[in-house]
């Protein structure tokens, strides 16, 4: 990734972490250059779908990746605890959690 590509895809998750940030129960958390989104999703779907998330079901969490990321050939999943070893984990703090807390 280039600098040019980098401050794009830097633009494109502050994009979307203030479109989801204000969501009730949500806990979103940056895993390398990954989004993902676990807590009470269920109700947020459509505004968790509408922002580009997709949901991923052997997760349980929605995700945002970035468009230059291929997957080449077919691995085995990662389990959570081995993406956050791998690639660290940055919990970012929601407004919308407060209310519910």
């Amino acid at each position: 990734m280039n600098n040019k590509d980098a401050q794009n895809y830097t633009e494109e998750i502050n994009e979307i972490l203030n479109k989801i940030i204000n969501l009730e129960g949500v806990i979103i958390e940056i895993c390398g250059n990954w989004i993902w989104v676990s807590g009470n999703t269920y109700i947020n779907r459509f505004a968790l779908s509408k922002a580009g998330l997709h949901y991923k079901r052997s997760e349980k969490r929605w995700y945002y990746k970035p468009a230059s990321y291929v997957r080449y050939g077919k691995k085995k999943p990662w389990s959570m605890e081995k993406i956050r070893n791998s690639y660290g984990s940055e919990k970012i703090k929601t407004k919308g959690f407060a209310k519910i807390a």
